[in-house]
């Protein structure tokens, strides 16, 4: 994950990983890359980059700010992490390459920003009720 990759590379790598090895229905294994799907599937319907429809349909009508684009924001990003090999020193943790992000967890935002999210989706305040009401649905 330390090169940059498009998002359609990461499927297509994931998809001929070798962990396909299981019948489906009989095995459950968690990936983000359904994520990585929608993300693509929301470029082409949209006709634009999934970071600029993020902003335009979903950040700015709901005056979220202070969100961050880990592809491309990364010196905002705080605080950072560390890691150690076996007994060795604290050393800062190397982010993603950008591009591995994609739709999975391309942002983060302040725990404020993150509230106001949350107080959006409980108040159906940016889809229609009809389409809150069908996403809900099972």
């Amino acid at each position: 994950m330390d090169q940059a990759r498009e998002a359609i590379d990461v499927v297509h790598a994931w998809a001929a990983a070798s962990h396909w090895t299981s019948t489906p229905a009989t095995r459950w294994q968690y990936s983000n890359t359904n994520f990585v799907l929608a993300g693509l599937i929301v470029e082409k319907a949209s006709g634009m980059p999934f970071w600029r429809f993020m902003v335009t349909r979903v950040l700015r009508p709901l005056n979220l700010q202070e969100m961050l684009n880990l592809d491309t924001d990364r010196d905002r990003m705080e605080p950072l992490g560390y890691m150690r090999n076996a007994l060795g020193p604290l050393r800062p943790a190397a982010l993603e390459a950008p591009g591995w992000y994609f739709g999975d967890g391309e942002m983060a935002m302040p725990v404020e920003t993150l509230l106001r999210w949350d107080i959006s989706v409980m108040d159906r305040t940016l889809l229609k009720p009809a389409s809150t009401t069908r996403s809900r649905a099972r």
